[in-house]
Protein backbone atom coordinates (compact mmCIF):
# COMPACT_ATOMS: atom_id res chain seq x y z
CA UNK A 1 0.00 0.00 0.00
CA UNK A 2 3.04 2.30 0.60
CA UNK A 3 4.74 1.72 -2.25
CA UNK A 4 1.57 2.43 -4.72
CA UNK A 5 0.03 5.50 -2.63
CA UNK A 6 3.23 6.75 -0.54
CA UNK A 7 2.38 8.27 2.73
CA UNK A 8 -1.49 9.02 1.75
CA UNK A 9 -1.62 4.98 2.25
CA UNK A 10 -2.29 5.37 5.75
CA UNK A 11 -5.66 6.75 5.09
CA UNK A 12 -6.75 3.92 3.20
CA UNK A 13 -4.61 1.11 5.65
CA UNK A 14 -6.12 2.61 8.99
CA UNK A 15 -10.16 2.01 6.61
CA UNK A 16 -9.36 -1.44 6.55
CA UNK A 17 -10.04 -5.01 7.96
CA UNK A 18 -6.14 -6.02 8.82
CA UNK A 19 -7.43 -9.58 8.10
CA UNK A 20 -8.26 -10.62 4.33
CA UNK A 21 -11.21 -11.07 3.56
CA UNK A 22 -10.05 -13.19 0.67
CA UNK A 23 -6.86 -14.98 -0.32
CA UNK A 24 -5.63 -15.95 -3.79
CA UNK A 25 -2.45 -17.00 -5.14
CA UNK A 26 -1.04 -13.28 -6.77
CA UNK A 27 -2.67 -11.17 -3.80
CA UNK A 28 -5.53 -10.65 -1.16
CA UNK A 29 -8.63 -9.02 -0.76
CA UNK A 30 -9.66 -6.52 2.71
CA UNK A 31 -12.90 -4.89 3.48
CA UNK A 32 -12.79 -1.22 3.87
CA UNK A 33 -14.96 2.03 5.10
CA UNK A 34 -13.17 4.87 3.53
CA UNK A 35 -15.54 8.42 4.31
CA UNK A 36 -17.02 9.38 1.39
CA UNK A 37 -16.76 6.32 -0.11
CA UNK A 38 -18.70 3.55 2.32
CA UNK A 39 -18.01 0.19 2.04
CA UNK A 40 -14.74 -0.99 -0.33
CA UNK A 41 -12.97 -3.57 -1.38
CA UNK A 42 -9.32 -3.55 -1.44
CA UNK A 43 -7.44 -6.00 -3.32
CA UNK A 44 -3.68 -6.03 -3.11
CA UNK A 45 -1.23 -7.54 -5.34
CA UNK A 46 1.33 -10.07 -3.30
CA UNK A 47 5.03 -8.04 -3.66
CA UNK A 48 7.23 -10.30 -5.68
CA UNK A 49 4.46 -12.36 -7.26
CA UNK A 50 4.51 -10.83 -11.51
CA UNK A 51 8.77 -11.22 -11.02
CA UNK A 52 8.23 -15.22 -9.94
CA UNK A 53 5.79 -15.90 -12.36
CA UNK A 54 7.81 -14.58 -14.96
CA UNK A 55 10.84 -16.50 -14.12
CA UNK A 56 8.54 -19.55 -14.21
CA UNK A 57 7.81 -18.67 -17.52
CA UNK A 58 10.81 -18.33 -18.62
CA UNK A 59 11.64 -21.99 -17.50
CA UNK A 60 8.78 -23.12 -19.11
CA UNK A 61 9.06 -21.95 -22.40
CA UNK A 62 13.02 -23.60 -22.27
CA UNK A 63 11.07 -27.00 -22.26
CA UNK A 64 9.33 -26.25 -26.16
CA UNK A 65 11.98 -27.49 -27.74
CA UNK A 66 11.36 -30.93 -26.18
CA UNK A 67 7.68 -30.60 -26.59
CA UNK A 68 8.52 -29.91 -30.39
CA UNK A 69 9.73 -33.41 -30.21
CA UNK A 70 7.28 -34.91 -28.67
CA UNK A 71 4.56 -33.63 -30.23
CA UNK A 72 6.20 -34.54 -34.00
CA UNK A 73 6.90 -30.82 -35.38
CA UNK A 74 3.48 -28.75 -33.77
CA UNK A 75 5.82 -26.84 -31.81
CA UNK A 76 3.97 -23.70 -33.22
CA UNK A 77 0.78 -24.71 -31.80
CA UNK A 78 2.62 -25.67 -28.30
CA UNK A 79 4.04 -21.73 -28.24
CA UNK A 80 0.80 -20.45 -29.33
CA UNK A 81 -0.82 -21.65 -26.27
CA UNK A 82 1.89 -21.39 -23.82
CA UNK A 83 2.17 -17.60 -24.73
CA UNK A 84 -1.66 -16.80 -24.56
CA UNK A 85 -1.32 -18.21 -20.91
CA UNK A 86 1.77 -16.43 -19.82
CA UNK A 87 0.31 -13.51 -21.42
CA UNK A 88 -3.26 -14.09 -19.66
CA UNK A 89 -1.72 -15.01 -16.22
CA UNK A 90 0.41 -12.22 -15.76
CA UNK A 91 -2.12 -9.63 -17.10
CA UNK A 92 -3.81 -10.72 -13.69
CA UNK A 93 -0.71 -9.15 -12.29
CA UNK A 94 -2.12 -5.39 -13.53
CA UNK A 95 -4.49 -4.40 -11.77
CA UNK A 96 -4.49 -1.02 -13.62
CA UNK A 97 -5.34 -3.30 -16.87
CA UNK A 98 -8.31 -5.17 -15.00
CA UNK A 99 -9.95 -1.91 -13.93
CA UNK A 100 -10.05 -0.69 -17.19
CA UNK A 101 -11.59 -4.34 -17.82
CA UNK A 102 -13.78 -3.93 -14.67
CA UNK A 103 -14.87 0.21 -16.18
CA UNK A 104 -15.72 -1.74 -19.36
CA UNK A 105 -18.15 -4.05 -18.17
CA UNK A 106 -19.88 -1.54 -15.65
CA UNK A 107 -20.45 0.62 -18.52
CA UNK A 108 -21.88 -1.90 -20.55
CA UNK A 109 -24.04 -3.95 -17.77
CA UNK A 110 -24.98 -0.07 -15.99
CA UNK A 111 -28.53 -0.77 -17.23
CA UNK A 112 -28.88 -4.18 -17.30
CA UNK A 113 -31.66 -5.88 -13.95
CA UNK A 114 -30.04 -8.84 -14.34
CA UNK A 115 -26.39 -8.47 -12.90
CA UNK A 116 -24.19 -6.09 -11.15
CA UNK A 117 -20.86 -4.87 -11.49
CA UNK A 118 -18.78 -3.39 -9.01
CA UNK A 119 -17.89 0.07 -9.66
CA UNK A 120 -13.60 1.62 -9.53
CA UNK A 121 -12.83 3.63 -7.18
CA UNK A 122 -9.97 5.39 -9.30
CA UNK A 123 -8.74 7.51 -6.51
CA UNK A 124 -7.23 4.46 -4.49
CA UNK A 125 -6.88 2.35 -7.82
CA UNK A 126 -3.61 1.87 -9.74
CA UNK A 127 -0.86 -1.40 -11.05
CA UNK A 128 -1.17 -3.20 -7.58
CA UNK A 129 -3.71 -2.35 -6.15
CA UNK A 130 -7.91 -2.13 -6.99
CA UNK A 131 -10.30 -0.78 -4.61
CA UNK A 132 -14.14 -0.96 -5.74
CA UNK A 133 -17.41 -0.63 -4.56
CA UNK A 134 -18.19 -3.57 -1.76
CA UNK A 135 -20.80 -5.25 -3.65
CA UNK A 136 -22.23 -8.21 -1.33
CA UNK A 137 -24.17 -11.26 -2.11
CA UNK A 138 -24.07 -14.83 -1.64
CA UNK A 139 -22.10 -17.86 -3.06
CA UNK A 140 -23.21 -20.09 -5.44
CA UNK A 141 -23.47 -23.23 -2.33
CA UNK A 142 -25.43 -20.53 -0.22
CA UNK A 143 -27.66 -19.58 -2.93
CA UNK A 144 -28.43 -23.52 -3.78
CA UNK A 145 -29.13 -24.03 -0.24
CA UNK A 146 -31.99 -21.71 -0.19
CA UNK A 147 -33.62 -24.40 -2.57
CA UNK A 148 -34.21 -21.35 -5.14
CA UNK A 149 -37.18 -21.58 -7.57
CA UNK A 150 -36.92 -22.79 -11.08
CA UNK A 151 -37.61 -19.12 -12.00
CA UNK A 152 -34.76 -17.71 -9.83
CA UNK A 153 -32.52 -20.42 -11.32
CA UNK A 154 -33.73 -19.82 -14.96
CA UNK A 155 -32.87 -15.63 -13.94
CA UNK A 156 -29.72 -16.55 -12.87
CA UNK A 157 -28.23 -18.93 -15.85
CA UNK A 158 -29.16 -16.74 -17.96
CA UNK A 159 -27.31 -13.82 -16.63
CA UNK A 160 -24.40 -15.86 -16.27
CA UNK A 161 -25.03 -16.66 -19.86
CA UNK A 162 -25.40 -13.24 -20.71
CA UNK A 163 -21.92 -11.84 -18.96
CA UNK A 164 -20.18 -14.75 -20.31
CA UNK A 165 -21.74 -15.65 -23.53
CA UNK A 166 -22.73 -12.52 -25.22
CA UNK A 167 -20.15 -10.65 -23.45
CA UNK A 168 -17.53 -12.07 -25.85
CA UNK A 169 -20.12 -11.51 -29.04
CA UNK A 170 -21.75 -8.31 -28.77
CA UNK A 171 -18.14 -6.72 -27.19
CA UNK A 172 -15.40 -8.97 -28.49
CA UNK A 173 -14.78 -9.56 -24.11
CA UNK A 174 -14.35 -12.84 -22.85
CA UNK A 175 -14.55 -12.87 -18.57
CA UNK A 176 -12.74 -15.86 -19.00
CA UNK A 177 -12.80 -17.39 -15.55
CA UNK A 178 -16.20 -18.84 -14.33
CA UNK A 179 -15.02 -20.27 -11.01
CA UNK A 180 -18.13 -19.83 -8.75
CA UNK A 181 -15.84 -17.61 -6.58
CA UNK A 182 -16.08 -14.88 -8.82
CA UNK A 183 -19.62 -13.89 -8.93
CA UNK A 184 -22.90 -14.21 -6.14
CA UNK A 185 -26.19 -14.09 -6.12
CA UNK A 186 -28.61 -10.77 -4.25
CA UNK A 187 -32.25 -10.03 -4.66
CA UNK A 188 -32.73 -12.07 -7.85
CA UNK A 189 -29.38 -10.56 -9.77
CA UNK A 190 -25.93 -12.05 -9.85
CA UNK A 191 -22.61 -10.12 -9.04
CA UNK A 192 -19.26 -10.38 -11.13
CA UNK A 193 -16.63 -10.37 -9.54
CA UNK A 194 -12.83 -10.29 -10.36
CA UNK A 195 -11.77 -8.90 -14.26
CA UNK A 196 -8.43 -9.75 -14.43
CA UNK A 197 -8.36 -12.60 -16.66
CA UNK A 198 -10.47 -11.34 -19.59
CA UNK A 199 -9.60 -11.74 -23.09
CA UNK A 200 -10.42 -9.26 -25.90
CA UNK A 201 -11.29 -10.62 -29.58
CA UNK A 202 -11.44 -8.99 -32.95
CA UNK A 203 -14.20 -8.68 -35.01
CA UNK A 204 -13.09 -11.21 -37.59
CA UNK A 205 -12.88 -13.64 -34.74
CA UNK A 206 -16.19 -12.82 -33.14
CA UNK A 207 -17.94 -13.02 -36.43
CA UNK A 208 -16.04 -16.24 -37.43
CA UNK A 209 -17.36 -17.94 -34.44
CA UNK A 210 -20.65 -17.08 -34.48
CA UNK A 211 -20.92 -18.21 -37.62
CA UNK A 212 -19.81 -21.70 -36.62
CA UNK A 213 -22.18 -21.59 -34.25
CA UNK A 214 -25.22 -20.64 -36.57
CA UNK A 215 -24.22 -22.96 -38.92
CA UNK A 216 -23.89 -26.14 -36.43
CA UNK A 217 -27.56 -25.43 -35.69
CA UNK A 218 -28.76 -25.21 -39.61
CA UNK A 219 -26.64 -28.14 -40.56
CA UNK A 220 -24.74 -26.86 -43.05
CA UNK A 221 -21.23 -28.55 -42.29
CA UNK A 222 -19.39 -26.38 -45.53
CA UNK A 223 -20.60 -23.13 -43.87
CA UNK A 224 -19.43 -24.36 -40.70
CA UNK A 225 -16.36 -25.55 -42.04
CA UNK A 226 -15.78 -21.86 -43.98
CA UNK A 227 -16.30 -20.41 -40.53
CA UNK A 228 -14.44 -22.54 -38.45
CA UNK A 229 -11.11 -21.66 -40.91
CA UNK A 230 -11.42 -18.58 -41.16
CA UNK A 231 -11.86 -18.33 -36.84
CA UNK A 232 -8.35 -20.12 -37.26
CA UNK A 233 -8.70 -23.80 -37.10
CA UNK A 234 -6.87 -26.10 -39.64
CA UNK A 235 -9.50 -28.16 -41.42
CA UNK A 236 -8.63 -29.22 -45.11
CA UNK A 237 -9.19 -32.71 -44.86
CA UNK A 238 -12.12 -35.04 -44.53
CA UNK A 239 -10.30 -36.48 -41.49
CA UNK A 240 -10.19 -32.85 -39.86
CA UNK A 241 -13.62 -31.91 -40.94
CA UNK A 242 -14.84 -35.24 -38.89
CA UNK A 243 -13.10 -34.61 -35.90
CA UNK A 244 -13.89 -30.36 -36.09
CA UNK A 245 -17.94 -31.71 -36.80
CA UNK A 246 -17.05 -33.96 -33.60
CA UNK A 247 -15.45 -31.03 -31.27
CA UNK A 248 -17.90 -28.31 -32.58
CA UNK A 249 -20.65 -30.53 -31.49
CA UNK A 250 -19.88 -30.94 -28.23
CA UNK A 251 -18.60 -27.24 -27.59
CA UNK A 252 -22.26 -26.40 -28.39
CA UNK A 253 -24.04 -29.05 -27.07
CA UNK A 254 -26.60 -26.98 -25.47
CA UNK A 255 -27.56 -24.74 -27.95
CA UNK A 256 -28.15 -27.59 -30.87
CA UNK A 257 -31.06 -28.22 -28.42
CA UNK A 258 -34.24 -27.20 -29.60
CA UNK A 259 -36.08 -24.78 -26.61
CA UNK A 260 -35.36 -24.59 -22.91
CA UNK A 261 -33.10 -27.30 -21.50
CA UNK A 262 -31.28 -28.01 -18.28
CA UNK A 263 -27.71 -28.27 -19.28
CA UNK A 264 -26.68 -31.93 -18.09
CA UNK A 265 -23.48 -32.66 -16.24
CA UNK A 266 -21.59 -34.34 -18.49
CA UNK A 267 -23.24 -31.55 -21.28
CA UNK A 268 -19.49 -31.56 -23.20
CA UNK A 269 -18.34 -34.77 -22.20
CA UNK A 270 -17.17 -35.70 -25.74
CA UNK A 271 -15.08 -32.39 -26.32
CA UNK A 272 -13.45 -33.46 -22.78
CA UNK A 273 -12.63 -36.88 -23.80
CA UNK A 274 -11.18 -35.31 -27.25
CA UNK A 275 -9.25 -32.89 -25.37
CA UNK A 276 -7.63 -35.75 -24.00
CA UNK A 277 -6.62 -37.22 -27.26
CA UNK A 278 -3.83 -35.59 -28.32
CA UNK A 279 -2.84 -36.89 -31.16
CA UNK A 280 -6.50 -35.78 -32.15
CA UNK A 281 -6.29 -32.38 -31.66
CA UNK A 282 -2.84 -31.98 -33.44
CA UNK A 283 -5.01 -32.88 -36.73
CA UNK A 284 -7.47 -30.30 -35.93
CA UNK A 285 -5.30 -27.88 -34.97
CA UNK A 286 -6.90 -25.59 -32.84
CA UNK A 287 -5.92 -21.92 -32.95
CA UNK A 288 -4.57 -20.69 -29.32
CA UNK A 289 -7.29 -17.94 -28.87
CA UNK A 290 -9.13 -20.52 -28.73
CA UNK A 291 -8.08 -21.63 -25.35
CA UNK A 292 -9.77 -19.16 -23.08
CA UNK A 293 -13.11 -19.82 -25.44
CA UNK A 294 -12.84 -23.54 -24.08
CA UNK A 295 -12.03 -22.87 -20.23
CA UNK A 296 -15.27 -20.56 -20.38
CA UNK A 297 -17.88 -22.54 -21.79
CA UNK A 298 -16.47 -26.02 -19.89
CA UNK A 299 -16.28 -23.82 -16.52
CA UNK A 300 -19.83 -22.04 -17.48
CA UNK A 301 -21.63 -25.55 -18.51
CA UNK A 302 -20.48 -26.68 -15.23
CA UNK A 303 -21.71 -23.69 -13.04
CA UNK A 304 -25.30 -23.80 -15.33
CA UNK A 305 -25.64 -27.59 -14.44
CA UNK A 306 -25.04 -27.28 -10.95
CA UNK A 307 -27.96 -24.40 -11.01
CA UNK A 308 -30.18 -26.44 -12.71
CA UNK A 309 -31.25 -23.53 -14.64
CA UNK A 310 -33.55 -24.20 -17.74
CA UNK A 311 -33.11 -22.11 -20.61
CA UNK A 312 -33.11 -21.94 -24.52
CA UNK A 313 -29.31 -21.78 -24.87
CA UNK A 314 -29.35 -21.77 -28.78
CA UNK A 315 -31.48 -18.45 -28.68
CA UNK A 316 -29.08 -16.83 -25.75
CA UNK A 317 -26.74 -17.94 -28.12
CA UNK A 318 -27.53 -16.25 -31.26
CA UNK A 319 -29.36 -13.37 -30.37
CA UNK A 320 -28.57 -10.50 -33.03
CA UNK A 321 -25.84 -8.75 -31.21
CA UNK A 322 -26.70 -4.98 -29.33
CA UNK A 323 -29.94 -6.78 -28.39
CA UNK A 324 -30.90 -5.78 -24.77
CA UNK A 325 -33.86 -7.65 -23.95
CA UNK A 326 -33.65 -9.53 -20.18
CA UNK A 327 -32.16 -12.78 -20.97
CA UNK A 328 -34.34 -14.26 -17.27
CA UNK A 329 -37.40 -13.77 -18.99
Amino acid sequence: MVDAFGARAEVLLAAMDPKPFSVASIGQVHRATLPGYGPLAVKALHPGIKRALENDFSTAFGGLGLANALLLGAVHDAKGMAEEVRAAVLAECDFAQEAAYQREYFAWLAGDDTLVVPEVIDAWSCGTVLTTRWEPGDPLEVFLARDPSQAERDRAGAALFRASVRGFHERGLLHGDPHPGNFAFREGRVVLYDFGCVRRYTGEQTRAFAAMASALRAGDRPWMMKAAQQFGFRVSTDEQAVLLDRFARSFFAPMLVAGPSVIPADGAFEAKQMMKDKFALMKLGLPPHLLFLLRLRFGLYAVLSRLGARCDWGALELQPTGTSSTLGA
